[in-house]
């Protein structure tokens, strides 16, 4: 399990969830509230969508020099995590068996689950690569 997960508030702007997004392997960040429970997602998609819509002039450049390592343009993203953050997100509880994980996956056909505890706080993230990791053992 990932413990290192990226996390903003709902009302964290795009450009810092995007920042986020994009220093994660993950590419998810976790929207959580005030006490810590889990409220949303946003999925790197998400943030491409969101892009696409905005219809500016030389957006495809501002995007991927958002995501380089030297910016010359600045983020056209206005908003914040709430307006773009799926609502419904696929988690599974720390004491979920594998085998369920692996089903919920397959069903779902995701390839992470947040993963939280009884109160619904987030305790990490699981993909697909850590699941195989466990399965070799």
């Amino acid at each position: 399990m990932h413990q290192d997960v990226p996390v903003v508030e709902p009302d964290a702007p795009l450009p810092e969830v995007l920042e986020k997004l994009v220093a994660s392997p993950l590419r998810r960040v976790v929207v959580l509230d005030a006490s810590g429970k889990v409220r949303g997602i946003v999925l790197d998609r998400d943030l491409v969508k969101h892009y696409a819509g905005l219809e500016k002039p030389g957006l495809l450049r501002s995007l991927l020099s958002s995501l380089s390592s030297t910016r010359s343009a600045p983020s056209p993203l206005e908003g914040s995590a709430r307006d773009i953050m799926k609502t419904e997100v696929y988690s599974v509880r720390t004491d979920t068996p594998l085998s369920e994980v692996i089903t919920i996956m397959v069903e779902r056909k995701v390839k992470r689950l947040v993963v939280v505890d009884e109160h619904q706080r987030l305790k990490g993230m699981i993909d697909r690569e850590k699941v195989l990791q466990v399965l070799a053992m």
